[in-house]
């Protein structure tokens, strides 16, 4: 008897849930002015494009058997993708802010296409690729953003195709465009400080080589000089600081900085504990 309420129960929490998600998948979101930060995760819905020949035509034909899967997580993960993913969301603006951003946020996409559907039926497309300069992207952003204008008591369709290779991940976000600009500067300014003491650490240790020759310092210079340009690019940084005309160049650093790092670490871990002079037989099985 007490298993059969256990099974009811299941199946009744099961119903409720499988409910309330089509509830979520039907009704937009609801934009107010007391509401400037949304997370997408739960109220999107996605589509693998298994064969990447899916068109926003197609998308949007009454008659489209394209079967969107609603998500369930506040940052969608649908493991190794070498394919696009198509998302949608729609959207009811309530509030008096009609300036709006759409964050993806990640450091790394090979492209991003945004289709925008108006109550009247107008498609607005706005793109992203690994390729364009970031200077003229819309938003010169450190990840990937879109600046959406919401009409007041409008309610929009959002379509977004979404091309990563490798780990796809779906941290979408949607700002006004004030609490976007805030949110950039408290970034930028914690950033700053955690950059400014990796370069304080690095200009002693180069200091105190310098002063005494020391090579154990030099090695520990390089470590942090690679630490900080690895970290620096995958807080989406060098391409706005250092390369914004090249970021094609930003997803190979990641790769070439990494075994660099490595070398580094072990050349201070061998000359700080003096594996050579010490402990010969140690050292060269620590160099193989």
């Amino acid at each position: 008897m007490i298993y059969k309420k256990i099974i009811y129960i299941v199946l009744l929490v099961g119903i409720i849930s499988v409910c309330s998600s089509q509830l979520l998948a039907n009704n937009p979101i609801e934009l107010t002015d007391n509401n400037n930060k949304i997370s997408l995760g739960k109220h999107l819905e996605y589509l693998v494009d298994k064969s990447s020949t899916v068109t926003i035509q197609e998308i949007l034909k009454k008659d489209s058997n394209l079967q969107f899967i609603k998500s369930m997580q506040n940052i969608p993960y649908l493991g190794y993708l070498n394919v696009p993913v198509w998302i949608k969301v729609n959207i009811t603006n309530n509030s008096k802010e009609t300036d709006w951003v759409l964050e993806y946020d990640y450091e790394y996409c090979n492209s991003l296409d945004l289709y925008l559907v108006t109550s009247k039926g107008k498609i607005i497309k706005k793109s992203i690729d690994l390729i364009s300069s970031l200077k003229k992207r819309e938003l010169p952003y450190r990840k990937y953003g879109f600046r959406l204008n919401i009409p007041s008591n409008e309610t929009i369709k959002l379509y977004v195709k979404i091309l990563k290779k490798g780990k796809t991940l779906l941290p979408l976000m949607l700002w006004s465009y004030g609490s976007f600009s805030k949110k950039q500067n408290n970034d930028y300014l914690l950033l700053g400080l955690y950059y400014g003491m990796i370069l304080l650490i690095l200009l002693m240790n180069l200091f105190v080589f310098i002063s005494i020759k020391d090579k154990t310092y030099i090695f520990y210079v390089l470590y942090i000089l690679f630490y900080g340009l690895y970290q620096f690019t995958t807080n989406g940084l060098s391409k706005v600081y250092l390369w914004s005309n090249g970021l094609i160049f930003n997803q190979y650093v990641v790769y070439l900085v990494s075994p660099l790092i490595l070398v580094a670490m072990l050349l201070f871990v061998s000359s700080f504990l003096q594996l050579k002079e010490k402990n010969s037989k140690l050292f060269k099985i620590y160099t193989i």
